[in-house]
């Protein structure tokens, strides 16, 4: 590799907002990670996920009842989070834990798929 394409590719990621890139071809390879990225990011050991064990259309309501949940709220286990629906049918999604919301992974009225990560529970 030419040291200028190096340094004008650490200058353009520089001025980007990734945290970290990677290259390789062949035996030949590069890699940046931005110094201190990870540094002021907490890391919790008690974080459990709450993924989809269907698959279909999700929804924060159900007829006109509007589940209103943000990251940061409480919750109980056996709380309704959402809602999955396959052509009539709809499963409620439940929080089998006790905790804080600390992640929303998905959107209204999005698809989603089995075993596709729905929340993140502290």
């Amino acid at each position: 590799m030419k040291m200028d394409f190096i340094r004008e590719l650490k200058e353009w990621f520089d001025k980007t907002d990734l945290i970290e890139i990677g290259y390789r071809k062949g035996n030949k390879k590069i890699g940046f990670v931005k110094k201190d990225s990870f540094s002021n990011k907490k890391i919790s050991s008690n974080l459990k996920s709450i993924t989809a064990d269907e698959i279909g259309l999700w929804s924060f309501s159900k007829k006109g009842k509007k589940i209103n949940i943000k990251e940061g709220d409480e919750i109980k286990k056996g709380s309704v989070l959402g809602y999955i629906i396959l052509n009539e049918r709809v499963k409620e999604v439940v929080s089998p834990y006790d905790g804080k919301i600390k992640a929303i992974c998905v959107n209204d009225n999005s698809i989603v798929e089995w075993g596709q990560l729905l929340f993140i529970i502290e």
